[in-house]
This record gives C-alpha cells, sequence and structure tokens, in this order.
C-alpha cells in the first residue's frame, strides 16, 4: 500500500501516513464487513440464526484482534531479515 501512495506526491510525511492509514482502512473495511455481507445477501432473513452472518463477523472481529498482535510480535520481516543476513555472511566465509 505504502508503494502506491509513494507515487501521490505528498507534500509531508506525515500526508503519507495519513493517506496510507486511509488507504488500509478503507480496504480492511471491505475485505472484512462488505465481503460478509455480499456473501450473505441471500439469507438477510437468517443472519442473526446461528452460525450465520453475525456469528462470523463476531469470529473475524476476534481474529483480526488476535492476529495483528501476533503479527507484530513475530515479527515476519524482521526474521527474513536476519536469515539473508547469515545467509549473506556464509557466503563471504566460503570464499
Amino acid at each position: 500500500m505504502r508503494r502506491i501512495t509513494v507515487n501521490e506526491r505528498h507534500t509531508s510525511t506525515t500526508a503519507l501516513n495519513v493517506s496510507v492509514a486511509f488507504k488500509l482502512t478503507i480496504c480492511r473495511f471491505t475485505n472484512s464487513s462488505l465481503l460478509l455481507i455480499i456473501l450473505h445477501s441471500d439469507t438477510c432473513k437468517t443472519w442473526f440464526d446461528g452460525g450465520q452472518l453475525v456469528y462470523e463477523a463476531t469470529v473475524l472481529i476476534i481474529l483480526m484482534a488476535i492476529t495483528d498482535p501476533i503479527v507484530y510480535l513475530i515479527n515476519p520481516a524482521g526474521i527474513i531479515k536476519a536469515i539473508k543476513i547469515y545467509i549473506e555472511k556464509g557466503k563471504d566465509d566460503e570464499c
């Protein structure tokens, strides 16, 4: 998302960050809320029955609340970077 926003030529870093945050909010809302409503549009009268839209929305909200902090703590980008650095250092030793 940041790559797309950089091409907009913002006047400040704050404006760039606001643009990224806005786009991420719209994308997340579309993926989480609108998609569920579209998928359950044919069963409008049973949204509140067990296992329908309300249940799936609740599960989605809980998963989103749990996965974001876990990904932040694990930091996969940092792990990948450390592995790449380790591999590059290993190549220097072989020469």
